[in-house]
């Protein structure tokens, strides 16, 4: 995967991290106190300025009592439709 591969996937998983945490009417620090997250890791996630592991993915996940499926399946559909672009 090529570096810009890994920046477009970052981003967007962090739009698909934002959009999950807006629909439920969420900050970034209500994610994170939930997540049990330092207070600035959201806004990093969400800018794709960091990439989640598997664990993270399922701390947000439950965070956002959804199931990490859901959160990754938007995350990849992003990736897919901007690769269409």
């Amino acid at each position: 995967m090529s570096t810009f591969q890994r920046i477009q996937s970052a981003r967007a998983f962090g739009l698909a991290l934002k959009t999950a945490r807006m629909e439920r009417g969420l900050t970034q620090e209500d994610l994170a106190e939930r997540g049990e997250f330092d207070r600035t890791y959201p806004s990093l996630l969400e800018r794709g300025r960091r990439s989640p592991t598997f664990f993270v993915i399922l701390q947000l996940a439950h965070a956002l009592r959804m199931e990490p499926v859901v959160l990754f399946a938007e995350a990849v559909a992003l990736v897919r439709k901007e690769g269409r672009s």
